[in-house]
Protein backbone atom coordinates (compact mmCIF):
# COMPACT_ATOMS: atom_id res chain seq x y z
CA UNK A 1 0.00 0.00 0.00
CA UNK A 2 2.89 2.23 -0.67
CA UNK A 3 2.28 5.52 -2.78
CA UNK A 4 3.34 5.61 -6.05
CA UNK A 5 7.02 5.94 -6.96
CA UNK A 6 8.54 8.66 -8.94
CA UNK A 7 11.56 7.70 -11.16
CA UNK A 8 13.25 10.54 -11.44
CA UNK A 9 13.82 10.85 -7.67
CA UNK A 10 14.91 9.15 -4.37
CA UNK A 11 12.10 7.53 -2.70
CA UNK A 12 12.03 7.75 0.67
CA UNK A 13 9.46 5.06 2.33
CA UNK A 14 8.77 6.19 6.44
CA UNK A 15 6.67 3.63 7.78
CA UNK A 16 4.73 5.48 10.88
CA UNK A 17 3.49 2.95 13.44
CA UNK A 18 3.66 2.43 17.21
CA UNK A 19 4.52 -0.14 19.53
CA UNK A 20 2.42 -0.13 22.43
CA UNK A 21 3.66 -3.08 24.90
CA UNK A 22 0.74 -4.83 26.16
CA UNK A 23 2.38 -4.20 29.75
CA UNK A 24 5.74 -3.95 30.23
CA UNK A 25 6.58 -1.45 32.87
CA UNK A 26 2.98 -0.53 33.73
CA UNK A 27 -0.21 -2.89 33.74
CA UNK A 28 -2.30 -3.15 30.41
CA UNK A 29 -4.57 -0.66 32.24
CA UNK A 30 -2.22 2.02 33.07
CA UNK A 31 -1.18 2.46 28.87
CA UNK A 32 -4.34 2.19 27.77
CA UNK A 33 -5.27 4.74 29.98
CA UNK A 34 -2.45 6.91 30.42
CA UNK A 35 -0.94 6.96 26.48
CA UNK A 36 -2.66 4.24 24.09
CA UNK A 37 -5.99 5.43 23.76
CA UNK A 38 -4.81 8.98 23.23
CA UNK A 39 -2.42 7.65 20.12
CA UNK A 40 -5.39 6.09 18.40
CA UNK A 41 -7.44 9.13 19.16
CA UNK A 42 -4.85 10.99 17.09
CA UNK A 43 -4.18 8.65 14.67
CA UNK A 44 -7.52 8.04 13.34
CA UNK A 45 -7.85 12.32 13.41
CA UNK A 46 -4.82 12.91 11.20
CA UNK A 47 -5.82 9.84 8.67
CA UNK A 48 -8.79 11.59 7.94
CA UNK A 49 -7.52 15.01 7.55
CA UNK A 50 -4.82 13.93 5.02
CA UNK A 51 -5.51 10.69 2.73
CA UNK A 52 -1.97 10.08 1.37
CA UNK A 53 -1.03 9.00 4.83
CA UNK A 54 -0.74 5.80 6.05
CA UNK A 55 0.14 3.89 9.88
CA UNK A 56 -0.01 0.50 10.72
CA UNK A 57 -0.69 -0.96 13.89
CA UNK A 58 -0.01 -4.20 15.47
CA UNK A 59 -1.45 -3.99 19.29
CA UNK A 60 -4.44 -5.74 18.44
CA UNK A 61 -5.13 -6.22 22.23
CA UNK A 62 -5.31 -2.24 22.31
CA UNK A 63 -6.89 -1.61 19.06
CA UNK A 64 -9.85 -3.84 20.10
CA UNK A 65 -10.80 -2.06 23.66
CA UNK A 66 -10.36 0.66 21.93
CA UNK A 67 -12.74 0.16 18.87
CA UNK A 68 -15.02 -1.11 21.35
CA UNK A 69 -15.28 2.25 22.82
CA UNK A 70 -16.24 4.35 19.92
CA UNK A 71 -18.99 5.54 19.02
CA UNK A 72 -21.12 3.44 15.52
CA UNK A 73 -19.53 7.21 13.49
CA UNK A 74 -16.25 6.52 14.63
CA UNK A 75 -16.51 2.21 13.82
CA UNK A 76 -17.24 4.01 10.26
CA UNK A 77 -14.24 6.04 9.81
CA UNK A 78 -11.94 3.58 10.71
CA UNK A 79 -13.60 1.37 8.70
CA UNK A 80 -13.30 3.09 6.08
CA UNK A 81 -9.20 4.02 6.44
CA UNK A 82 -9.00 0.48 6.97
CA UNK A 83 -10.50 -0.24 3.24
CA UNK A 84 -8.61 2.61 1.68
CA UNK A 85 -5.07 1.15 2.99
CA UNK A 86 -4.67 4.02 5.69
CA UNK A 87 -4.90 1.98 8.47
CA UNK A 88 -3.32 -1.54 8.25
CA UNK A 89 -2.78 -4.02 10.87
CA UNK A 90 0.30 -6.03 10.87
CA UNK A 91 2.02 -9.41 12.37
CA UNK A 92 -1.90 -10.81 12.72
CA UNK A 93 -1.51 -10.93 16.57
CA UNK A 94 -2.69 -9.54 20.13
CA UNK A 95 0.55 -7.99 20.50
CA UNK A 96 4.11 -7.35 18.79
CA UNK A 97 5.76 -10.94 19.24
CA UNK A 98 9.20 -9.52 18.97
CA UNK A 99 10.83 -9.17 22.23
CA UNK A 100 11.87 -13.55 22.59
CA UNK A 101 11.96 -13.98 19.06
CA UNK A 102 16.53 -14.32 18.31
CA UNK A 103 15.71 -14.82 14.30
CA UNK A 104 13.22 -13.53 12.37
CA UNK A 105 12.45 -17.05 10.93
CA UNK A 106 10.62 -17.85 14.79
CA UNK A 107 8.18 -15.12 14.19
CA UNK A 108 7.10 -16.25 10.48
CA UNK A 109 6.75 -19.81 11.46
CA UNK A 110 3.58 -19.43 13.25
CA UNK A 111 2.13 -16.93 11.03
CA UNK A 112 3.24 -19.40 8.09
CA UNK A 113 1.25 -22.05 9.71
CA UNK A 114 -2.04 -20.37 11.09
CA UNK A 115 -2.63 -17.90 8.03
CA UNK A 116 -0.99 -20.10 5.30
CA UNK A 117 0.88 -17.14 3.46
CA UNK A 118 3.68 -17.10 2.03
CA UNK A 119 6.93 -15.72 3.26
CA UNK A 120 7.02 -12.47 1.37
CA UNK A 121 3.76 -11.17 2.75
CA UNK A 122 4.94 -11.52 6.15
CA UNK A 123 7.27 -8.70 5.68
Amino acid sequence: SCNPVKDDMINVHVVPHTHDDVGWLMTVDQYYYSQVQYILDSVVQELQKDPTKRFMYVEIAYFARWFREQDDATRHVVKGLVNEGQLEFILGGWCMNDEAATHYNANHRPARARFRVPEAELW
